[in-house]
């Protein structure tokens, strides 16, 4: 289990990636994906936007996750680093699982900000951002996560995950439905903001799920909630 650092301002892919600063750390999160192995560490440093496209390479596992963090001065300063590819920001390879994305944002891509049509499984994503994105703005599948993040400005859904659980985030503006479940599993939706979203706010394609104690406002959509969820300690309205 190794910890390695990508800095986009002074860093080189061919640097060992060990430790922070000119002549140490890695200039592209792309080769930190395709160099890692299961249980290492990433911290990717807010020094300018990475104008990439990366794709997830390797899997971790049920005890060796994979954790990819962002952080503006020192690393778990909570501070986040930017993405913007020319397609998706990442797209990860099928059963590139166990993964936890941590202070990421990922913006202005003309594809997803993060995933592509088969998805991913066993993923979490806390204090992220996907933002303006031309499709999705993360696509993900089973066992799937968001824990306060931000969806907004996207041309397809906002947040699109199975199975798992979105809490705390805030999720508006995003031209097609704002919380969206395409792969199928049960899911809780839980104190999360949903407004403004084309299509319907918060959507789950006919799958059983909850929706607890959340706010959503249905202006400029179908409807607030659809599908055959359990909905208990909500603010419904417009």
């Amino acid at each position: 289990m190794t910890t390695y650092y990508v800095d986009t301002a002074v860093g080189n892919d061919g640097n060992a990636g060990t430790s922070e600063g000119a002549g140490n750390a890695w200039a592209t999160i792309d080769h930190a994906l395709s160099t890692i192995a299961a249980g290492d560490l990433v911290y990717i440093k807010a020094s300018g936007t990475y104008s990439e496209d990366a794709t997830v390479d390797t899997a971790g596992s049920a005890s060796n996750t994979i954790v990819i963090e962002g952080y503006t001065t020192t690393p778990g300063d909570n501070g986040k680093a930017t993405m913007s590819g020319t397609t998706s920001c990442i797209t990860p390879v099928v059963g590139a699982n166990y993964y936890i994305w941590k202070n990421m944002i990922f913006s202005n891509c003309s594809g997803r900000g993060w995933g592509n049509a088969n998805a991913a499984d066993f993923v979490t994503f806390y204090n992220c951002e996907f933002n303006n994105n031309g499709d999705d703005g993360v696509r993900a599948d089973d066992d799937v996560s968001c824990v306060n993040c931000i969806a907004h400005g996207n041309s397809g859904a906002g947040i699109n995950l199975g199975e798992g659980f979105i809490a705390g985030c805030i999720v508006y503006s995003n031209g097609a439905n704002g919380i969206d479940n395409d792969f199928g599993g049960s899911r809780l939706v839980y104190k999360t903001l949903a407004y403004n979203n084309t299509g319907n706010a918060i959507e789950g394609n006919g799958i059983d799920g909850a929706v607890v104690g959340c706010t959503v406002d249905g202006e400029n959509s179908n409807a607030g909630i659809a599908t055959t969820y359990f909905a208990a300690d909500n603010i419904v309205y417009d």
